[in-house]
């Protein structure tokens, strides 16, 4: 949940909170992804697809999101 339209439909994607895309109608395939958190980078493996589609209720937007299996490559 969150009040910031910038998030969920943003004009301009830079800076360390997009070291993954959260926006309205992103898919994130699954796989390896760097995060700074508290001044160190955390490597994270995330085995599922991931589809990121919110919805507004009023002034606030929400999601929620699980994780849909990949398919392995043949």
């Amino acid at each position: 949940m969150n009040d910031l339209q910038r998030f969920v439909n943003p004009k301009v994607k830079n800076g360390k909170c997009w070291a993954y895309d959260i926006s309205h109608g992103d898919t994130f395939p699954g796989g390896q992804i760097a995060v700074p958190v508290g001044g160190k980078v955390v490597n994270i493996n995330l085995q599922n697809t991931y589809t990121f589609n919110w919805s507004k209720f009023g002034n606030f937007w929400f999601l929620e999101v699980e994780g849909a299996r990949s398919q392995p490559f043949h």
